[in-house]
């Protein structure tokens, strides 16, 4: 599949080289570890490019001066990037797994992430901050609704 990097269109899953070239291209902070990062794309089979290209900008903000990157954050962007989408917790798991063995993660510790991990909340008057997302408060009889009963929150990344 051909990619347009200048109009920012991304399709299905590419070989290796030209995903390579696009991370080297686009995130050169990710130059150095742009191979491995391709290297999982490709292991997990219905991963896409522009998936690939969402999870390289989310990671480079967690470089630091010194090239060092978060665990816990890389594996929760690896997660949302490549199996939010997915109604199958079958597959977020198994997916899980693979991000867990790249980032030398055991799979107790993906097990213990899977199963009680849960986004922040953040509560203001006019809106909830749950993880990156930011949603409204229900207003009811010209006041907002001051609790999270009316909120729910499935675990999404349980497992059976």
């Amino acid at each position: 599949a051909v990619v347009s990097t200048q109009s920012g269109h991304y399709g299905r899953a590419l070989s290796t080289c030209p995903s390579l070239q696009i991370l080297s291209e686009r995130f050169g902070a990710l130059r150095g570890c742009a191979g491995r990062l391709v290297e999982l794309y490709r292991s997990l089979g219905n991963a896409n490019v522009r998936q690939l290209i969402r999870w390289a900008y989310r990671i480079r903000a967690y470089l630091t001066h010194h090239l060092t990157v978060v665990t816990k954050e890389v594996f929760l962007e690896a997660l949302d990037c490549f199996c939010s989408w997915q109604s199958s917790r079958e597959y977020r798991y198994s997916a899980a797994l693979k991000i867990g063995t790249f980032l030398n993660m055991s799979r107790d510790k993906v097990d213990d992430f899977m199963a009680t991990y849960k986004p922040p909340i953040a509560p203001s008057l006019t809106h909830y901050v749950v993880g990156r997302a930011t949603l409204p408060r229900k207003q009811v009889g010209g006041g907002f609704v001051r609790s999270l009963k009316s909120f729910w929150c499935l675990s999404f990344w349980s497992y059976p």
